[in-house]
């Protein structure tokens, strides 16, 4: 039984209106969903403990940076402010850093062009490119 037939199943059992013994279908979608809470449960530690190396980092870079202590806010001010923002503005910032940073960075073979490279790294392109790197890190720290 998948996670979904679970639920279904569960839901189905409790909205009919009718009073039921529970049987063995009914215990094995329980416990799916159970099971499925718990991996849940497993994989926001993981994804904390990824967090947490990479929030660490990132507060000993600004520190660094700004020439401070850990007892200076203004670093973790800075952490907050960029964990404030939607996902998406990561992949358009990157985007555009891509096209108007790091393009002279690329060598250009022939008769490519630089309107040719943004044209083959759109936002889709890219976005599709980092989550794929994203997901490939998860997999392989978590």
């Amino acid at each position: 039984m998948t996670f979904e037939q679970s639920v279904n199943r569960l839901h189905w059992r409790y909205t009919s209106g009718m009073s039921f013994k529970p049987n063995q279908s009914d215990a094995e979608a329980l416990n799916l969903v159970f099971d499925w809470i718990t991996r849940q449960k497993e994989m926001n530690v993981l994804n904390s403990d990824l967090f947490a190396k990479l929030y660490i980092y990132n507060l000993n870079q600004y520190i660094i940076h700004y020439k401070t202590t850990v007892f200076n806010n203004s670093a973790q001010k800075d952490i907050s402010r960029i964990l404030s923002y939607p996902i998406d503005h990561f992949y358009k910032s990157f985007h555009n850093s891509l096209h108007h940073n790091q393009i002279g960075n690329l060598s250009l073979q022939g008769k490519l062009t630089v309107d040719d490279l943004k044209e083959k790294f759109t936002l889709e392109v890219v976005t599709d490119k980092l989550q794929n790197m994203v997901g490939e890190a998860v997999n392989k720290f978590s």
